[in-house]
């Protein structure tokens, strides 16, 4: 069974992840193409931060890899660029 979960790994800490926990085959989330994309829109961090209505340490933590983001943020994000979510992230191998 496939799910989309938090795992909480300390104070303020949790990763996103998808997968068949039960079958050992869990991978995080990460926007892997979030800084292409917000590249090819034309808008600095900031100006996709503004749209998107987070912070713009928030996007830079997010663009490198520093942070996995929550469900509503990946949303918050994918609408923001006018895009699907889904072109957004892609799991960690």
């Amino acid at each position: 069974m496939s799910t989309v979960s938090a795992l909480d790994v300390g104070f303020k800490t949790c990763l996103w992840y998808a997968g068949d926990v039960a079958g050992g085959r869990v991978q995080l989330i990460r926007l892997t193409r979030l800084k292409a994309v917000r590249q090819r829109k034309l808008l600095t961090q900031q100006e996709l931060a503004a749209k998107a209505g987070v912070s713009r340490p928030t996007v830079v933590r997010i663009e490198a890899g520093l942070e996995a983001p929550f469900p509503t943020t990946i949303r918050k994000l994918a609408d923001a660029l006018g895009v699907d979510p889904e072109l957004l992230m892609e799991p960690e191998a």
